[in-house]
């Protein structure tokens, strides 16, 4: 019964942690439109002084980031977010960063703020409505399965 219930308290965290890791995504592009729209830093100076987030932190540890910046922070999408929507939504805001002016770097900035907000909607609304589905058919099925072996 115990594992059942680890099972599905697992899958549930797996649903509350993408919506954090979501969160945290839109804080850092809060935070690279305030710095890009004071400060111009270089790309890289910008990530690496955004280390308190989980995507630049991986991306400052990859071994191209010295050489790539866009490149490490492409590798670190990739590894960070697991559904392929998130890494989707990811990677095409990694394909526009430091492509243009600073006016036009906020309008991409903006523009995937706007997008990540759907994605923050679903993955809310997939966490209340899955979490404790997950959590029960992890005990109904240790159950069955206990009642099977008797």
């Amino acid at each position: 019964m115990m594992s059942g219930l680890c099972l599905g308290l697992q899958r549930s965290g797996e649903l509350r942690k993408r919506e954090e890791l979501l969160l945290e995504f839109k804080r850092l592009l809060g935070r690279f439109r305030t710095e890009i729209h004071y400060t111009l830093r270089p790309l890289g100076e910008l990530i690496s002084g955004n280390q308190d987030f989980q995507l630049c932190s991986l991306a400052v540890s990859e071994q191209c980031f010295f050489h790539s910046p866009k490149e490490a922070l492409e590798r670190a999408g990739k590894k960070l977010f697991r559904d392929s929507s998130d890494a989707e939504l990811c990677m095409g805001f990694v394909k526009g960063l430091g492509e243009s002016d600073s006016q036009s770097q906020i309008e991409h900035l903006n523009l995937y703020t706007d997008l990540l907000e759907a994605h923050l909607t679903q993955a809310g609304e997939a966490r209340e409505k899955k979490s404790r589905l997950y959590i029960c058919f992890g005990l109904f099925g240790a159950l069955t399965l206990c009642l099977l072996l008797i």
